[in-house]
């Protein structure tokens, strides 16, 4: 996707018509860092002879105009509740230029938190990188989110917070029948059979891994992508997370709900569950990568992802599906390699 002349004067005319203080300043060049399945991320500057602001163009798929509204709202609430992501800054539903919604947000300058973590192993800095990065995810589950995202509970899961398991396993289940998927309808069975109680819901990113986090300068962590973000229990973003890191050659698992634990005062248990389900939805992505794009939507870009630079967390989280339900994925696991 090319960012052209007519799309950037749209671009600025909205940016302008919200904040007045850029009238003066200029675009710099656009340059793709991420492209994939649901949205193209583009890195600009607004420039002026003493200051440059440095965003991100979030731009979504034409059916996701929903979808772009959403995070936008979610992005919103979270910035008024004073917990770290990027200051978004404007949502253009439609961009007559393209026909697709997008974001323009703040542009975090900074490393990734798998990189940096991986980097300081082992020793004080890494020690302290997993324990904020803990610290972040139990702040964003104790956020009031009926405050500022009362939006999100619009089907009642706070009253009934079974429900969020529901919802979690509706798709996969549609999608393992309308596609024959007798391998992974299984793992949604066990899911089903072998349900954890919940007692309550609070705000989950329903993405957290160390690569959704930025450490930046002055060791400050900002949370990124809220694409996911909904309500539900607090175990299914730490069960994510901890198979997210455990697919690297080192093993965070016992460390951050160590960590986890200290800054909430919570017990964790049956967080192999949580984990299964927390990766289920991959799982289903790695299945369509490998046998069919159409289950998930899968483009050659993203199946390639799971086969090469993804091949070891792919490897992983269906081997812990395997493993934790007892349900054979071998056929998957063979073409991984």
């Amino acid at each position: 996707m090319k960012i052209t002349k007519d799309m950037q004067s749209e671009i600025y005319q909205h940016l302008e018509s919200t904040y007045p203080e850029f009238f003066t300043m200029k675009l710099g060049s656009f340059s793709q860092i991420l492209g994939g399945a649901d949205t193209s991320i583009f890195a600009f500057d607004l420039v002026s002879d003493t200051l440059v602001v440095p965003l991100i163009l979030r731009i979504y798929r034409p059916e996701h105009t929903s979808s772009a509204r959403r995070e936008y709202q979610i992005m919103r609430g979270l910035y008024a509740a004073g917990f770290r992501i990027p200051r978004p800054y404007i949502l253009i539903e439609k961009l007559s230029t393209l026909d697709r919604a997008c974001i323009v947000m703040e542009r975090i300058q900074g490393q990734l938190l798998s990189e940096e973590v991986l980097s300081s192993y082992p020793g004080a800095r890494s020690d302290q990188l997993i324990r904020e990065y803990m610290k972040a995810m139990a702040g964003l589950h104790s956020i009031d989110w009926s405050q500022h995202l009362s939006f999100l509970d619009s089907d009642g899961v706070s009253d009934n917070p079974q429900l969020s398991i529901d919802y979690d396993l509706s798709k996969p289940r549609r999608l393992a029948r309308e596609y024959d998927i007798d391998e992974l309808s299984q793992v949604v069975e066990w899911l089903e059979d072998n349900r954890v109680e919940i007692p309550e819901v609070c705000l989950i990113h329903g993405d957290y891994h160390s690569m959704n986090v930025i450490v930046t300068k002055d060791s400050r962590l900002i949370t990124i992508d809220w694409t996911n973000a909904k309500l539900g229990d607090y175990r299914t973003d730490l069960g994510f997370a901890v198979a997210a890191s455990s697919s690297s050659e080192l093993n965070f698992r016992e460390r951050m709900v160590s960590e986890y634990e200290t800054a909430t005062g919570k017990i964790v248990d049956d967080l192999d569950y949580f984990m299964v389900l927390s990766v289920l939805h991959n799982v289903f992505r790695i299945y369509s990568a490998i046998f069919d794009h159409r289950i998930t939507g899968e483009t050659e870009d993203t199946a390639r992802l799971f086969r090469s630079e993804h091949s070891n967390y792919s490897r992983y989280i269906v081997t812990i599906t395997q493993e934790t339900t007892g349900v054979s994925l071998a056929r998957i696991l063979n073409k991984i390699g």
